[in-house]
């Protein structure tokens, strides 16, 4: 694969203070996705904005804040994080750190897996926020350091050795076989079409909500087949869908500004607080005010 990577991560980093190093990056697995391995001052802050899904591994422990300057600061071992495209980070660090970061572009994941980023059930994580780690998370840490020493010794078993690693990174995020960069097969498109189309019908009613009876209905199948084909597809129910979206905006809103969670609630599509706090630890596994706070 040509070394041509026009897959530009600089304003990411412009939006730290300051700056981090570049140690090494690699660019020469497509032009849609970037590995870079960063070196950290010993204190400072970032505003960042993602437009892709961004997996990084902190492996020095440090501590970091999330939001305003006020806010306290977590002790943060070496752990993994997920983010994804559209999630504003807000926050700071102490203490000198070195990251691991790959960026892969929404039109990637689709060439990768087949499918779209948003019908899968990715979850973020938070480095400082996880009460505990899974495996999931370990697997990030452990196939980041393996393309951070591909990267160092300048790939001496060519580009399908990194190609293969972000496929596997995929897999273990959606829990389905990604392709190998462009091989292998994938769901089935009718379960994938109906997944699709019942996912812009939820985006599209995700305040106020709507019945599977109606979704069904727009798209013409039974509420049974529709709930089949989109398990399938996500390996959730539409209700889940609809419930980790509605965190996922209220978890937007709480990094980005300083309204009530009350008011998060409602804005989303809960009823209330006390459902919010309750559907939000069930799904990131940690509270609204532990993000705040």
């Amino acid at each position: 694969m040509e070394n041509n990577l026009d897959f530009n991560n600089q304003e990411i980093w412009d939006n730290h203070s300051p700056k981090p190093k570049q140690i090494t990056t690699f660019k020469r697995f497509g032009i849609h996705a970037q590995f870079q391995e960063m070196q950290y001052d010993d204190r400072g802050s970032w505003d960042v904005t993602m437009t892709d899904l961004h997996l990084a591994s902190l492996i020095t422990p440090t501590q970091h804040r999330y939001g305003a300057s006020a806010n306290q600061y977590h002790a943060v071992s070496p752990s993994s994080s997920v983010v994804l495209p559209g999630d504003r980070l807000v926050g700071g660090w102490e203490g000198k750190m070195v990251g691991q970061h790959l960026f892969i572009s929404e039109q990637q994941f689709a060439a990768i897996t087949g499918t779209e980023l948003a019908s899968h059930n990715i979850i973020p994580y938070d480095f400082a926020l996880q009460s505990e780690t899974t495996p999931e998370v370990d697997i990030i840490v452990n196939l980041l350091a393996i393309l951070a020493h591909d990267a160092r010794h300048e790939s001496p078993a060519g580009p399908i050795f990194a190609e293969t690693i972000i496929s596997a990174l995929l897999q273990n995020l959606t829990g389905s076989k990604a392709k190998i960069w462009g091989y292998g097969q994938t769901k089935s498109q009718n379960a994938d079409k109906i997944t699709n189309i019942a996912i812009d019908i939820l985006q599209a009613n995700l305040i106020n909500g709507v019945s599977l009876m109606d979704i069904a209905k727009q798209i013409g199948v039974s509420v049974q087949y529709l709930c089949r084909m989109f398990k399938q597809s996500t390996g959730m129910s539409p209700h889940q869908y609809l419930l980790r979206e509605r965190v996922f905006m209220a978890r937007k809103l709480i990094l980005e500004g300083d309204l009530p969670l009350a008011e998060i609630a409602l804005e989303v599509g809960f009823t209330d607080q006390s459902k919010l706090s309750t559907t939000f630890k069930n799904i990131l596994g940690y509270s609204p005010s532990q993000l705040r706070n």
